[in-house]
């Protein structure tokens, strides 16, 4: 049956809005009414039909082409979906005309413009032309006024000082939100009352009354400061978190001081490193503890130091292998008549390396040497010496951390 070719049939086009997230393929509709040369409609005949788009021109760039093998139905009718079979996504849909040819079983049936690109595919066009960068797009607004955080958690708190803004990290169970110097940290209220104090990290300690001081009981073990900063300066003996959960932790001198400093409540020491409502003690107050101890005798190392060592003359508890515990001694051995447990938790130089633990206790003070600004005030003991010994020593070493509680 011959062709009408001088004629160009009645077409209608659809264009429908498609999801171009990566769905097979992209396509808009094409409805056509075929008849032959004497005009009767071709009903229910096999036929190729070829679709081609042009760019900028009924004569331009072929940009796409694809040959649909179909049935009309009872009136002639075909229904194609234009890109169905080679995909329309090679298209730069933007500003240029675009026009349609149509070809029938091998013949040329005219071409028309399309007055409208199809909108889902001129969207993706346009989405996948953006960068991706920030900086690249227009009119945005100005983001230095906005608050910059980095890696927030849940439950963090913002805060302002010294003319920037700080993050509070959430406390722990039971813990209350104090204002300390003006500045929020969290607190454990519970501690008068079952002789224990926790920190921000929820490790938890013993406390000692020891004439008019309350100490703790346990070497610091602490990363953070009661406002949640990670602590630079906490060093595990040889990296080990068993000799950190046994002896506690080495601070240098400069961690220790870091955080709140001191207050009316306590203006004898820096709370630093310990919990809010403690501080860091002043040599003073090692002084003050070591005169109450000793009462002018020269073994408060003795007195103060844990009992636990290798082949402990008390036995019982106190003679054992297992660490925490001192070296073996059978002269100078600890008998810890005021609960106060010291242990020897060794200490970390400049160097990096690790030395002397369960040989020796060394204690910071919040107190540096006057007119000096390398150097600060330490308490210690020895494991084969009676007394708690007081140097200066470099604030780059790392040494142990007794909290005292604030008056």
């Amino acid at each position: 049956m011959k062709l009408k070719t001088s004629t160009l049939f009645l077409v209608l086009i659809a264009i429908m809005a498609f999801n171009t997230t990566a769905q097979p393929p992209q396509a808009f509709n094409y409805q056509a009414v075929l008849r032959d040369d004497a005009g009767q409609v071709m009903a229910s005949e096999q036929v190729a039909i070829q679709i081609e788009i042009l760019r900028e021109s009924a004569a331009g760039e072929v940009v796409f082409s694809e040959t649909h093998s179909t049935q009309t139905n009872e009136l002639g009718l075909v229904n194609l979906a234009i890109g169905s079979i080679e995909g329309l996504e090679n298209i730069q849909w933007g500003n240029e005309s675009f026009f349609i040819r149509v070809s029938i079983d091998g013949n040329e049936m005219g071409t028309t413009q399309l007055l409208s690109v199809p909108f889902a595919l001129y969207a993706q066009g346009s989405a996948d032309a953006f960068s991706g960068d920030y900086n690249d797009l227009d009119n945005t607004p100005d983001l230095e006024a906005f608050i910059a955080v980095e890696d927030p958690q849940s439950g963090d708190i913002l805060y302002f000082a010294d003319q920037s803004w700080h993050t509070l990290a959430t406390g722990q169970e039971g813990q209350v939100l104090m204002v300390v110097n003006g500045m929020p940290q969290w607190a454990d209220l519970s501690a008068d009352d079952d002789g224990t104090v926790t920190d921000i990290d929820g490790n938890v300690y013993t406390t000692i009354e020891i004439g008019d001081q309350i100490w703790m009981a346990e070497n610091l073990r602490t990363t953070r400061y009661a406002d949640g900063t990670i602590i630079s300066g906490a060093y595990a003996y040889d990296n080990s978190d068993e000799n950190a959960d046994n002896y506690g932790k080495l601070y240098t001198w400069e961690a220790v001081m870091g955080g709140s400093t001191s207050s009316d409540e306590n203006p004898s020491g820096v709370q630093g490193v310990c919990p809010a409502g403690w501080h860091v003690p002043s040599d003073a107050e090692w002084t003050q503890l070591t005169d109450y101890i000793t009462g002018g005798l020269a073994t408060g190392g003795i007195q103060l130091r844990s009992c636990r060592q290798i082949n402990s003359p008390l036995g019982g508890e106190c003679d054992t292998e297992e660490h925490p515990r001192w070296d073996e001694h059978p002269v100078h051995y600890g008998t810890d008549e005021y609960g106060f447990g010291a242990l020897p938790g060794g200490y970390r130089p400049v160097s990096g390396d690790f030395f002397q633990m369960s040989w020796d206790a060394y204690f910071w003070s919040s107190t540096q040497e006057e007119g000096a600004d390398d150097r600060a005030w330490r308490r210690f003991i020895y494991y084969d010496f009676p007394q708690l010994q007081r140097g200066l020593i470099w604030k780059t070493s790392a040494f142990s951390v007794r909290c005292v509680k604030n008056n």
